[in-house]
C-alpha cells in the first residue's frame, strides 16, 4: 500500500483530507499529517517515517511547497512529491521543483488518490475507483457541501458568495440549512463535523 504524508498550513484542511482518504477506504496508508515544512522534513528524517509521496500545499507561510520539494529531493531523490493548490500554477516552476503531479483541492478524493497512484507507480491506486460515498454525503445538497468547502479553505460569506453568484444571504441560508442537518451551531463545528465524516 503506498504510504503518504500530507503538508498544509491549514490544521482543518490537513484533517479533512486525511479523514476523506480513510472514510473512502482509498489504499493509501497516511503516516502523518502536519501544518509546515520543516515538521515534514524532520519526519522525512526518520526511515519509519518516510512515505513513499508527499502531499504538500504550494502556497504555505515561510517555506512553501515548492521549496519543501526542492529540499526533500536534495536529501531523497526518490521521495515523490504532489503539489496541492486552489490556483493555477507555473508548469516551469513546476518542474525546477521536481513536483510530479499537482492537484486542485476542488478535486473529488478518487481524483487525488489516483494522481498520488501515478507518482508512486502502482497501478492499484492509479484505477481505484470510489465506492465508499456514505450515506451521511447524501445529506447535505451538492450547493451546501460546496459552502462548507469553500469555507474549510478559509474563505469570508462574501468571497463564497462571489464565487458561487449568489447573494450574501443566500450563502447563509444554505450554512444554517446545512447546520440543522448536521445538529450543530456554528461555522467551525460544520467543519469539523464534516471533516471528520469526509463529507468535504
Amino acid at each position: 500500500m503506498v504510504t503518504l504524508g500530507i503538508v498544509d498550513n491549514d490544521p482543518l484542511v490537513a484533517q479533512a483530507i486525511e479523514n476523506a482518504f480513510v472514510q473512502r477506504r482509498a489504499p493509501l496508508t497516511v503516516l502523518w499529517a502536519v501544518t509546515g515544512a520543516a515538521d515534514a522534513i524532520d519526519l522525512c528524517g526518520r526511515s519509519s517515517c518516510r512515505p513513499d509521496v508527499v502531499l504538500t500545499d504550494l502556497e504555505m507561510p515561510g517555506m512553501d511547497g515548492f521549496a519543501l520539494s526542492e529540499a526533500l529531493h536534495r536529501r531523497w531523490p526518490n521521495l515523490a512529491v504532489v503539489g496541492m493548490t486552489a490556483f493555477s500554477v507555473d508548469p516551469e516552476r513546476l518542474r525546477k521543483a521536481d513536483i510530479g503531479l499537482v492537484v486542485h483541492k476542488e478535486m473529488p478524493t478518487e481524483q487525488i488518490v489516483r494522481r498520488i497512484g501515478m507518482v508512486a507507480h502502482d497501478a492499484d491506486v492509479m484505477e481505484w475507483i470510489d465506492g465508499g460515498e456514505s450515506a451521511s454525503n447524501l445529506i447535505l445538497t451538492e450547493t451546501e457541501r460546496q459552502v462548507l468547502t469553500l469555507f474549510l479553505k478559509g474563505r469570508t460569506v462574501m468571497a463564497v458568495a462571489r464565487q458561487l453568484h449568489m447573494s450574501e444571504g443566500t450563502v447563509k441560508t444554505h450554512m444554517n440549512s446545512a447546520y440543522k442537518k448536521l445538529g450543530v451551531h456554528n461555522r467551525s463545528q460544520a467543519i469539523g463535523l464534516c471533516a471528520k465524516k469526509g463529507i468535504i
